[in-house]
Order: C-alpha cells, then structure tokens, then sequence
C-alpha cells in the first residue's frame, strides 16, 4: 500500500489528511494506520527538511501521538541509542508493518549515509524484500541525488533506455490514468 501510495505521499506531503483519504487509511487496523502515518510523517519532513536523525522516533511519538505506535517507536528510540543491528531489531518487532517499522529504523540509524541506508537494507532484503524500496525511498527523498555515488548513477545511465517505459508506465498508473492490468500485460510481453 505504502509504495502504491508514495506518489500521493510525495504530492501531498504538506495536506497529510490527503494522502491519508487517499490510501483509505480508515479501513486498516490502528497498527497499520500508525506505521503508514510515521513513514508519510518521515516523507513530509524530509521534504521540509526538518528531520532530525537524534530525535526522529521521540518526534514520531509526538506528532502521531498514538498508544500502538508509541511502544514500537520508543523500543525503535532505544535500539537505535544502543546501536542494535536490523536483525536485533527485527526480532523484537511484532509482524505487523515490520517492513515499515525496519525501513524506518534503518533510515533513522544512518540518516545522512544513503549507501549505508540502502547496503543494510539490502543485506535483510531476503527476508523483507520491501524494505529495501522503502528505504531507498526515505534516503532518496531525504538525501537527493547528491549523495547517490558516482559509480551508481554511472550504471544506471547504461540502463536508463531500458527502465524508460516501464517507469512512464508505472507512473501512468500510479497517477491513475492508465489501467494496472495493461501494465501487467506490457510487462510480461517486454519479459
């Protein structure tokens, strides 16, 4: 939901009872609701470029103010204060929104390092593959394109015409004028 919803995140990032409507938030559980709030909170300081690493998950406590959410972000807070490790983490979270919880406990851990972000979520991505484009999202958006390395932007320009019309179309769809399924289609004849 959260990555099918970035683009509302991302445009609405200032009006979050927007985003919130538009990923109907109201039909998920308290949980669920919390931890998609924090990573669009995150986004929107991001953004605003109010996102402090030291204080992040006491100020996620605050600014969503909600009970289930304040338990998982204060171990989040104390693991981080120890230097606990994703795996550490992950084995005390509970399974719902782990993906999210750990995308944001490996932003958090290492806010200004976009390849440390993305390399430690890259090393868990077996076992919670949307970690990794969760926290590619979150250090993108925070980070920029200054800080991806040169190398990597090198190898991307190689791969840049292939991507092209798989992104225009993923674009299309996630702005909602073009038709998921086609998409689909497109995709399994370009395989």
């Amino acid at each position: 939901v959260v990555l099918l919803g970035l683009p509302l995140m991302l445009f609405f990032s200032d009006q979050p009872q927007e985003w919130q409507e538009g990923l109907n938030l109201q039909h998920r559980s308290k949980r669920e609701q919390a931890a998609i709030v924090a990573y669009g909170t995150v986004i929107e300081w991001s953004i605003e470029e109010t996102l402090t690493e030291k204080t992040l998950f006491s100020d996620l406590q605050t600014a969503i103010g909600d009970k289930s959410s304040n338990e998982v972000l204060q171990m989040l807070q104390s693991h981080a204060d120890k230097g606990k490790t994703l795996q550490e983490t992950k084995a005390v979270l509970a399974p719902t929104c782990q993906d999210l919880w750990l995308a944001l406990y490996c932003l958090g851990t290492s806010l200004e390092d976009l390849p440390l972000s993305v390399g430690r979520a890259k090393r868990i991505k077996q076992w919670h593959p949307l970690v990794l484009p969760l926290v590619g999202a979150l250090s993108g958006i925070h980070n920029s394109i200054n800080a991806i390395p040169i190398p990597w932007r090198c190898r991307l320009q190689g791969e840049k015409h292939q991507w092209k019309q798989e992104l225009l179309l993923m674009l299309a769809t996630w702005s909602g004028s073009y038709e998921f399924a086609m998409m689909n289609q497109h995709l399994k004849q370009s395989a």
